[in-house]
């Protein structure tokens, strides 16, 4: 599942890890003990979470990098949820970053065990209320919905066709929710 996650993503023109191979590892009854996939090495790329410890809010250079890393979140973000596909784990641990051409930093995910497609209206708003919540509750780390205008500036409007304030309600109950501030 995670192997076609990946190509899925891809697919959507959304930076994923490339996956080369995948297999199942068997019991001596034939049971499924455990599944992996493999992916091509990428060098010098570092995890949102650990970008964030090196260059986090306070630093002016950092603040600007942070907004354009959320913008370009939701913009890939958008895109995967206008194809009805949601990601259920996309943790800032999930994503890496690298800096592009002129500064500009490049996202790429992986680690997309739980994502699927979702094409019933009511699971779609609680999927993108999920995806948007458990990214936004540890990026920017502490953040709150004022730091995440640079996001909704991309993410907006929503590509599910539902109230921006609504969204924006549900998604500050998620980020509450996985911060167990509730």
């Amino acid at each position: 599942q995670e192997f076609r996650n990946l190509l899925h993503l891809q697919s959507l023109g959304v930076p994923a890890v490339e996956a080369v191979a995948c297999g199942v590892e068997r019991n001596a009854w034939g049971m499924v003990r455990s599944t992996f996939v493999i992916t091509r090495y990428v060098e010098g790329w570092l995890d949102l979470r650990g970008w964030q410890r090196g260059h986090g809010p306070g630093v002016a250079e950092g603040e600007a990098r942070r907004d354009q890393i959320l913008a370009q979140a939701g913009r890939l973000f958008r895109r995967i949820h206008a194809a009805g596909f949601f990601l259920f784990t996309p943790k800032a641990a999930n994503i890496l970053i690298r800096p592009g051409e002129a500064g500009t930093p490049l996202l790429l995910f992986l680690d997309l065990p739980r994502a699927r497609k979702v094409s019933t209206g009511l699971l779609q708003g609680f999927a993108q209320a999920r995806d948007l919540g458990v990214f936004l509750q540890g990026f920017p780390r502490d953040g709150g919905p004022a730091d995440w205008e640079p996001f909704y500036g991309e993410y907006l409007p929503d590509p599910l066709g539902g109230s921006q304030d609504a969204l924006r309600r549900r998604v500050e109950r998620e980020v509450l929710a996985q911060r167990n501030h509730t």
